[in-house]
């Protein structure tokens, strides 16, 4: 097992309509609704045969599912578009 330390700190985010809740974060997270409550160290045991690539894998299924959501709107946007144009009839003016 890998013994593996992260440095951080623990901080308080309040929000105006929403209770407070704590956070851990490696890089300073201070702003207008959140403040660094203290630091501190995690430490946790990484077994051996950690095998980060179902996760990754995960990720871009992910990934690949949102990004497909994306271009279905998108494409159904400009079909709607067609559509209308299609639907509106041609009315030549008379030129005098």
């Amino acid at each position: 097992m890998a013994n593996i330390k992260i440095a951080g700190a623990i901080y308080r985010r309040e929000l105006r309509y929403a209770e407070p809740y704590y956070m851990f974060f490696t890089f300073d997270a201070c702003d207008a609704e959140t403040v660094k409550v203290m630091g501190y160290t995690l430490e946790v045991e990484i077994p051996d045969d950690f095998d980060p690539r179902p996760g990754m894998l995960a990720n871009l299924r992910e990934q690949k599912r949102a990004v497909e959501a994306e271009y279905a709107v998108k494409v159904n946007v400009i079909e709607n578009k067609i559509r209308n144009l299609l639907a509106i009839e041609h009315q030549p003016s008379e030129v005098v």
